[in-house]
């Protein structure tokens, strides 16, 4: 059965519509205004004297294809800051769902007991290469750290939605980490032989960082 819209989504539409025909009025009236200064201008040299007819038609000409050419550079800025708008919106649309699979691959390992696998790994690695800068953590740390990696990164959406540039290459780091990550958790159950902890949400990780990434191609096209 179809769902009646609410009243907020019927003022959400309205808006639009209206913003819309406000847009197109606005087109329209520079048309005419423009239209209606060619017809003046071409009357007025037709009454002219015949000794400057010519003149005026040559600059009647000339100002009529200025005006044509003023209109066209206008609809295609148009055109452009519609394209740039729309490619804002799919970045920002894809740096969010990047977060969400990031939530869901966080709430995938803790269920899941991912600490039991990554931290005797890590001392058995520092055992061979005391070198190696690799932390152990208890839940707690662990799953605080990450939440606030996660509303960290959401609350960045913000500089995404306003089209800062330097939200690009952060957005390349952020989507091949993620990338790596699920790439990593992938091939650590294909050599054990079993499904580890994080592996069931790792497609979802890769699929939204593929996304991020062609999203954020797209601003150089």
């Amino acid at each position: 059965m179809r769902r009646s819209p609410s009243p907020a989504e019927k003022h959400s539409a309205a808006s639009i519509t209206a913003n819309n025909r406000a847009d197109t009025s606005r087109i329209l009236i520079v048309r005419e205004s423009a239209f209606i200064r060619v017809v003046k201008y071409t009357k007025r040299s037709t009454d002219g004297p015949p000794k400057g007819r010519k003149r005026h038609r040559k600059l009647t000409v000339l100002y009529s294809r200025l005006t044509l050419f003023s209109l066209i550079n206008m609809e295609a800025d148009s055109l452009k800051l519609a394209r740039r708008t729309r490619i804002r919106r799919r970045h920002w649309w894809a740096w969010i769902g990047l977060c969400a699979a990031l939530a869901v691959h966080v709430a995938d390992e803790a269920l899941t007991d991912f600490l039991s696998i990554y931290n005797p790994t890590v001392v058995e690695l520092r055992q061979r290469n005391p070198a190696l800068p690799l932390p152990t953590f208890s839940f707690e740390m662990w799953l605080s750290l990450l939440v606030f990696a996660v509303f960290a990164l959401t609350a960045a959406s913000y500089f995404v939605w306003k089209g800062r540039w330097a939200m690009r290459p952060i957005s390349y780091v952020f989507a091949g980490v993620m990338l790596l990550n699920g790439l990593l958790h992938i091939a650590v159950s294909l050599y054990m032989g079993k499904l580890i902890s994080g592996v069931y949400s790792s497609p979802l990780l890769l699929a939204a960082s593929i996304a991020l990434i062609i999203t954020t191609r797209a601003h150089n096209r």
